[in-house]
């Protein structure tokens, strides 16, 4: 009997499809990532047979990140580069196109970088550069939103960073 996989999934145990296309709204650009540059958390969306998110070596079927689209935008809703963005957003896509999850930065990002600036005097660095050095927001002040691969609420789930946060501290524009 084959097991039966939502749409996008595959057996936790099927290497990853190779790359992911992260897509960037605010200039059109496009950029192809090797999924073995990334930790396997990054590159795959596991889930034990409730449907709950979990490792990989418990998981009961992956969903391969294939596909990352970065939103930034001011406080108009205009795509702005992310170091004058006041929010910014991803979505995250497995293989067909299938939605896995949505993370947002809380609004006010760009105030929360002048304060931030404010508080280190002395400092000569650009905001990125400062920025990139931040600690990632708490996971209460992101807003994520599950794709259709599990109905349950997983927005509380474990204590680590978002995917927005991790991925901005990776490409060095947090």
């Amino acid at each position: 009997m084959t097991a039966q996989f939502p749409p996008g999934a595959q057996d936790p145990h099927l290497p990853h499809p190779g790359t992911i296309k992260a897509k960037f709204d605010w200039n059109g650009s496009t950029e192809q990532w090797n999924a073995s540059d990334f930790p396997e958390s990054f590159v795959f969306r596991c889930f034990d047979a409730k449907g709950e998110l979990t490792a990989r070596a418990s998981a009961a079927w992956c969903i391969p990140v294939v596909e990352i689209e970065t939103v930034p935008v001011d406080e108009n809703g205009k795509a702005v580069a992310p170091s004058e963005a006041d929010s910014i957003s991803n979505t995250v896509y497995g293989p067909g196109h299938t939605f896995i999850e949505h993370t947002s930065s809380a609004p006010n990002l760009k105030r929360q970088r002048e304060l931030d600036q404010r508080r280190q005097p002395g400092t000569n660095g650009t905001p990125l550069q400062k920025d990139a050095f931040r600690e990632p927001p708490e996971p209460q002040s992101l807003y994520r939103e599950q794709g259709d691969i599990s109905r349950q609420d997983r927005a509380a789930h474990g204590s680590k960073p978002g995917l927005w946060a991790r991925l901005k501290v990776w490409l060095g524009r947090a």
